[in-house]
């Protein structure tokens, strides 16, 4: 394996029960995101698109984080539905690049 992989972490989330789509698309884009990714970026996160790690402990590090614990989570209780999220990790691969096999 490659030392280049990054890790990757996919959040299946669900909206708050009562929430319409477009709510809960402009809440993730213009409120959450702001929370979130600065914090992402100062514990050396790659990407926010989806969230790419080195590892499995640059997730638990930002979680562990303060910050993470007083801010961000809180705000999930504004458009989450945390009994229906799911998160899928894994090693993210890239086999295919704009239709070219690499």
């Amino acid at each position: 394996m490659s030392s280049s992989r990054v890790y990757c972490l996919t959040i299946c989330a669900c909206r708050k029960e009562g929430m319409d789509e477009d709510e809960y698309h402009r809440y993730l884009s213009e409120h959450h995101s702001n929370l979130v990714k600065g914090h992402l970026a100062a514990k050396g996160i790659l990407s926010y698109t989806m969230i790419h790690f080195k590892d499995v402990l640059d997730y638990i590090r930002a979680k562990d984080d303060p910050y993470y614990k007083e801010v961000i989570l809180p705000d999930h209780a504004h458009f989450a539905d945390p009994a229906n999220t799911v998160f899928v990790t894994g090693w993210l691969e890239t086999h295919v690049i704009n239709g070219e096999a690499v």
